[in-house]
């Protein structure tokens, strides 16, 4: 018997050691020996009802392990309370990244804001429409992005500065886009106008593709820093659907004959539709993350005794 209690000890020792290993590192080092012995102490009264009880105690420590896993690392989340930059920030995310992408990707919207220009007067046709509406975007995203990074506290420095940086220079080349994209619209010239093209298309790329990379950074960066609480996530979410939105439409111009000519085509299919559909669920949530986000001295918790993250078994006093 004692082979078989020693043989156990090691079995539920690695048992807790893997489960410890998502627990915040205090939390380990403050309670991780007391936890082992629990769990040695449960199993050695599970033997004494079988291998029934055995196994069921064992799944009651994993499954209890992990929940309060999750638990031990919401304790250490700031609070997270509505604020007045906040929910400007989190309004210009929410409503510049699915706006910005829909008027290059979505039909539907073109569709809206043609009923819309109708029902006030203006035509969505006027010259340099689309330019004002992806610049104004472009414009409450580069300021989002930077209301996300002034709630980085605990982020070094180094890490703040060169996201603004980056930040700043890919909203400079959605000014370009903006500034070329007028000048195509009121230059009657031919050269010019194609100059102005090609300018404005090249820009407009270089933009499309540093969003999600900057996105993308920046969500890790407030994983890494819980800048925006439990929902520090969704950036990532973000660049995660506007990476596959991507993916659809450069596909779908890819395989036709006529890149451009199938541009609406792809738009319209179902899963760029869905792409869009992402990118527009993933950034409201990133606008609420924002709106809620934390206080910048946080909420610590503390953690709680070792006895309430592992359940004692009602059979650990019995004989």
């Amino acid at each position: 018997m004692g082979a078989d209690d020693m043989n156990g000890g090691v079995r539920e020792g690695a048992l807790v050691d893997l489960a410890l290993r998502s627990y915040p590192a205090a939390f380990r080092g403050e309670y991780g020996d007391e936890m082992r012995l629990l769990a040695r102490d449960m199993i050695r009264d599970a033997r004494r009802r079988g291998s029934a009880a055995v196994l069921a105690a064992r799944l009651r420590i994993a499954a209890d392990l992990a929940v309060n896993s999750a638990k031990e690392h919401m304790r250490g989340e700031p609070a997270m309370r509505l604020n007045g930059s906040g929910i400007g920030y989190g309004i210009a995310l929410a409503l510049g990244v699915p706006i910005l992408v829909a008027s290059f990707s979505s039909v539907a919207f073109w569709d809206g804001v043609t009923a819309v220009g109708g029902a006030i007067g203006l035509s969505s046709e006027l010259p340099g429409v689309h330019t004002t509406i992806a610049l104004v975007c472009s414009i409450a995203i580069t300021i989002g992005l930077l209301g996300i990074v002034a709630r980085m506290p605990r982020a070094r420095a180094g890490v703040r500065t060169g996201l603004r940086v980056a930040i700043v220079v890919a909203g400079a080349t959605f000014l370009v886009a903006g500034a070329a994209g007028y000048w195509e619209a009121t230059t009657v010239w031919w050269p010019d106008h194609r100059i102005a093209g090609q300018i404005s298309s090249v820009a407009f790329g270089i933009g499309f593709v540093a969003l999600p990379i900057l996105l993308a950074v920046v969500g890790v960066v407030c994983l890494r820093v819980r800048a925006l609480g439990a929902l520090g996530w969704t950036p990532v979410a973000v660049a995660g659907s506007l990476s596959y939105l991507y993916a659809v439409m450069w596909i779908g111009m890819a395989t036709s004959r006529v890149p451009f000519a199938a541009l609406e085509a792809t738009a319209a299919s179902l899963p760029a539709v869905i792409g869009i559909w992402l990118v527009v669920g993933s950034s409201l949530l990133l606008g609420i993350a924002v709106a809620l986000s934390p206080a910048a001295s946080g909420a610590g918790g503390g953690h709680a005794p070792a006895e309430a993250r592992i359940p004692v078994a009602a059979g650990r006093t019995a004989g």
